[in-house]
């Protein structure tokens, strides 16, 4: 059986990964939009479509990048 205080700190730690989870999505979710908005009023949707899917990719790759190399550093 578990302390208590110990899943006192484990609930702590879930409740910072989540929120910061939560945070980083929306702060990139608001990013792309951004980019998205700003680049159809000056161009067109087509070009703002492209660079904000290009983004997405890119956001997907740097997190597989980090992923990566947290799994070799935990090693």
């Amino acid at each position: 059986m578990w302390p208590a205080r110990s899943f006192a700190k484990t609930r702590h730690a879930d409740f910072i990964g989540n929120a910061t989870s939560q945070i980083a999505n929306a702060s990139g979710v608001a990013a792309i939009g951004a980019v998205f908005f700003a680049i159809e009023a000056a161009q067109s949707a087509e070009l703002a479509l492209l660079v904000a899917l290009t983004l997405f990719a890119l956001s997907i790759a740097a997190c597989a990048a980090f992923l990566s190399w947290m799994r070799r550093a935990a090693v």
